[in-house]
């Protein structure tokens, strides 16, 4: 089997540049369009259909932007709470910023999506059961990457 390594400083750099975002954002190369999204309907497997910031549109349940994370020094992400803007089950989350040096103001180029659950999911969740209206936040969250991988 072989195995992948990740430098101290490497792993450092794609931990950090998963969740802050607002960083990114800020030094031009992605615009404030980074997001952080709790959807519903069949969880996708790749990214075909999520090339653009508008795909998937009618499963968006929860969305925080680049404006309402918070980030302490632990890279722990923190956000502001915010009204669901649809009513569902949850299943997945997308992650992800929008890159608008090659022209296109909504072609996503940074992602990673996963499932959400109440258990054994890649988010745990208390509940999945979205309604729209109601305030959501997300405290406490991290994403841990690591430091190698075997395959």
């Amino acid at each position: 089997m072989a195995t992948i390594t990740f430098s101290d400083e490497m792993h450092n750099q794609i931990q950090r540049g998963i969740t802050y975002n607002e960083s990114i954002a800020q030094e031009g190369t992605y615009s404030d369009d980074s997001m952080m999204r709790i959807m519903k309907g069949t969880v996708p497997t790749d990214f075909t259909g999520l090339q653009s910031l508008s795909a998937r549109a009618e499963d968006v349940l929860i969305e925080w932007s680049v404006d309402n994370n918070v980030f302490d020094d632990a890279d722990i992400v923190v956000t502001d709470y915010i009204a669901a803007v649809g009513t569902g089950t949850a299943t997945w989350f997308w992650w992800g910023a929008v890159e608008e040096t090659y022209g296109d103001p909504d072609a996503m180029s940074v992602q990673m999506i996963g499932t959400v659950d109440t258990q054994n999911a890649d988010l745990v969740v208390g509940s999945t059961s979205i309604v729209e209206g109601k305030f959501y936040r997300v405290t406490g969250l991290k994403f841990l990457v690591p430091q190698s991988y075997t395959y």
